[in-house]
């Protein structure tokens, strides 16, 4: 019908004109299909990077205050992986930590909210 690599996206294509979506999300959909050569062969696909760009960092570990202190935590981890009396040093062990595992650093406040956020690659 509209002469693209796969049938399913000349179905696809006429399921859009159908429901009549909103036109980005058609732009969008139209990128990623193919157009056939005069070959019979579909061009390689662009790589935009787009599945490599929103990956997460692998370990993240938060500065939080104590009942001594402060703490740094593993997220999602109950135990501290160290406690100190000094937000300062927590943060150093906490860098320290994130740059080790190559994740990301939370520092939070007294009150629980979050001052900063750092992301250190492996």
């Amino acid at each position: 019908m509209y002469g693209y690599a796969s049938p399913w996206i000349d179905r696809a294509f006429a399921a859009l004109a159908a429901e009549k979506l909103h036109s980005r999300e058609r732009r969008r959909f139209k990128a990623d299909a193919r157009p056939v050569e005069a070959s019979g062969t579909a061009p390689p696909p662009f790589d935009s990077g787009a599945d490599r760009r929103h990956t997460m960092p692998k370990k993240s570990f938060v500065v939080r205050s104590h009942k001594d202190g402060w703490m740094v935590q593993r997220e999602g981890k109950k135990s501290p992986e160290s406690t100190h009396k000094k937000k300062d040093v927590a943060v150093k062990k906490g860098r320290s930590l994130a740059k080790r595992a190559g994740g990301m650093l939370k520092i939070k406040g007294r009150n629980g909210k979050l001052q900063a956020k750092r992301s250190y690659a492996a």
